[in-house]
């Protein structure tokens, strides 16, 4: 099963729950809150995997999530760690840029600016990189860590098996009272 359709299972699953959630719960208040919640989750959420299918687009918003394919910016950035990139118009030697070559994107730290022309290079890499202009660079990496790459990897499932979670309590808590 390919990772579209199994965001969109998961994200039927925890509308469904969710409803459940709001139909079980008894103060008013706390109803609302959450109800609000939800919805504006659901609401970005949904965003996200219509751009994701119909665009096939990394881009949230002007945001764009990459994942890190090789070791060239090791000690700052891992193989399999993902980067939170938006578009600037500053550079400046020390960013960390992502840009496109030719079919490839590259993620290298810039070194040199000279007028237009960007010359970066991986940080565990011996060798500048050739240079590039401001127009093939995406953008500045602006978050990095393993938060991001917790909640990437796992979020939906949290969603899901939270809201499950707290559903099959409530039920319970209500057949115990009954």
């Amino acid at each position: 099963m390919n990772s579209d359709l199994t965001l969109i299972i998961l994200i039927i699953i925890s509308c469904i729950t969710s409803v459940l959630t709001i139909k079980l719960l008894k103060n008013k208040i706390i109803k609302k809150i959450i109800n609000i919640i939800i919805y504006i989750t659901y609401i970005l959420i949904l965003i996200l995997i219509l751009q994701r299918i119909a665009f096939r687009d990394n881009r949230i918003f002007n945001y764009y999530i990459y994942k890190i394919a090789s070791g060239s910016m090791r000690d700052t950035l891992q193989v399999n760690d993902y980067i939170i990139v938006r578009k600037s118009n500053n550079y400046k030697v020390g960013d960390i840029v992502t840009y496109r070559l030719e079919d490839k994107t590259i993620t290298h730290r810039i070194v040199e600016v000279n007028g237009s022309k960007i010359i970066t290079k991986g940080d565990a890499n011996f060798n500048i990189d050739k240079s590039i202009s401001k127009k093939q660079i995406v953008g500045k990496v602006i978050f990095h860590g393993s938060l991001i790459n917790f909640l990437v990897k796992y979020g939906s499932y949290m969603i899901v098996i939270f809201t499950t979670t707290y559903i099959v309590g409530d039920i319970i808590n209500e057949k115990t009272k009954a």
